[in-house]
């Protein structure tokens, strides 16, 4: 666990889940659900990237799911880190994390 995570001792959090003491979107906690954890340690997706996906210049992206936001922030010409996450009353809750990249070079058209 990094620094500013902690395991959360009061109800209403998942038994697996680590809380940021970091502010984003106007509130002051930010709960990352081990499936999310799970996705950012294959993917190779920090906190830091996930911190600036939730506060930074993003692109809301279309979400099937109620109640479920999902933001894309452009890390680098290529890579792009998606959040999926559930705004709650008292804090930020990441569901999922999604790293994609996309080739520079377009198709060519006769």
């Amino acid at each position: 666990m990094s620094e500013g995570a902690t395991k959360p001792d009061f109800s209403g959090f998942r038994e697996t889940s680590i809380v940021l003491n970091e502010k984003a979107r106007g509130k002051d906690l930010i709960e990352v659900i081990g499936h999310a954890q799970d996705r950012m340690k294959t993917r190779g997706v920090s906190q830091q990237d996930v911190l600036n996906t939730l506060r930074g210049n993003t692109k809301n992206i279309s979400q099937s799911q109620p109640g479920r936001i999902r933001l894309r922030w452009q890390k680098t010409p290529k890579i792009f880190i998606d959040v999926v996450f559930e705004e709650l009353k008292d804090r930020i809750r990441v569901i999922t994390v999604i790293k994609t990249t996309r080739s520079l070079i377009g198709k060519h058209r006769k």
